[in-house]
């Protein structure tokens, strides 16, 4: 049986300044923590935050979290 990985949550507040892409998200916290700190890791994104992303944003942000060293990443429904 395969275990389950372990989770890093990421919480996000608020809106991204005008100008701001997923891209720059993801990269700034790439910059902030470390790849050992989500290798192999499931990355949960939630927070207020989170409703204002666009779908570009969410599909720029998922692309690049496995460059990041994380296993999966996942954003709320609804």
């Amino acid at each position: 049986m395969v275990a389950d990985p372990p989770v890093a949550k990421v919480v996000l507040n608020g809106k991204l300044p005008s100008g701001i892409t997923g891209k720059d998200l993801i990269i700034t916290l790439c910059g902030y923590f470390s790849k050992d700190e989500v290798l192999n890791h499931a990355v949960e994104f939630s927070g207020d935050g989170v409703q204002y992303l666009t779908i570009d944003q969410r599909l720029a942000i998922a692309n690049m979290t496995t460059e990041w060293g994380a296993l999966v990443d996942f954003f709320p429904c609804g």
